[in-house]
């Protein structure tokens, strides 16, 4: 069942729904809402409140532009990953790919 990471009202993944060991695996991203600021996925090792970093796909950062912009991801045990955009207005959901995996 798909989770909303990132809700209309807020700039940043809340700290308590950060994605974190628990989210090891292969997941889709969703941006299903776009205000005018882009979002990006951030990425940081698991525990380090100061290093959050910009995550990248092939030299690009990740990022949400548009309604039905989708990413494909997989998380990785010992990182932690959140979204951030500059103003609040975008929604991102998250699903797994494999269901029962």
């Amino acid at each position: 069942m798909a989770k909303t990471i990132l809700a209309t009202d807020q700039k940043e993944t809340p700290d308590d729904q950060i994605l974190g060991k628990d989210w090891a695996g292969e997941y889709q991203l969703l941006c299903t809402t776009y205000a005018a600021d882009e979002v990006v996925l951030q990425v940081r090792p698991g525990g380090n409140p100061s290093s959050w970093h910009t995550a990248k796909y092939n030299g690009s950062d990740i990022k949400f532009t548009a309604v039905g912009d989708i990413f494909d991801v997989k998380l990785v045990r010992d990182y932690e990953y959140r979204l951030l955009t500059a103003n609040a207005g975008a929604e991102v959901i998250i699903a797994k790919h494999n269901i029962h995996g």
